[in-house]
């Protein structure tokens, strides 16, 4: 959550990271910032992407944040394994959960909400390919049209959270 100290979204998530694992600024490369997500709670996050060196970072955890950090492969979040959704209805407007289901050291992991879509659209990017599943009911997204996909999901988006938050007022 951006803290009023936050200049910018990148500046949130790299506060974030070091708060979360640990991970300092100046190991982190900033690649780009995606379109808001909606979460089913009616939150709007900004997801940021960067690449640090791994080899090099010893995770130092949040316990009341973060579990254990762990890694799978990108493709992972573009195939039908190990994968369902569920429709959640915001107003007049539907979207997909996803939820993928891995073992990762022994341990039952789910990617679910606002992460597993961030890790489809990061996926479908990548490799450059649409996933096995359908990724939004109201809007299919198809090779031809990620972009068109993106700015239709940042406006439903914007739309039910300002719906959402006047009734809240």
């Amino acid at each position: 959550m951006r803290d009023s100290t936050d200049a910018n979204d990148v500046e949130t998530a790299l506060r974030e990271a070091k708060e979360e694992i640990g991970l300092e600024q100046d190991q982190v490369t900033f690649l780009a910032q995606l379109c808001p997500i909606l979460t089913t709670r009616g939150n709007l996050i900004t997801p940021v992407v960067a690449y640090f060196n791994d080899t090099m970072f010893t995770p130092d955890l949040s316990k009341h944040e973060v579990d254990f950090v762990f890694e799978l492969p990108t493709d992972r979040f573009i195939k039908n394994e190990r994968y369902k959704s569920e429709i959640f209805k915001r107003g007049k407007d539907m979207f997909t959960v996803h939820y993928f289901d891995d073992l990762v050291a022994g341990k039952q992991i789910t990617t679910w909400g606002a992460t597993a879509l961030m890790c489809i659209i990061i996926s479908s990017v990548l490799h450059s390919r649409i996933p096995q599943f359908e990724v939004d009911k109201q809007d299919p997204l198809t090779n031809e049209n990620i972009y068109d996909f993106l700015d239709n999901y940042l406006k439903k988006s914007a739309r039910s959270y300002i719906e959402h938050h006047s009734k809240k007022s």
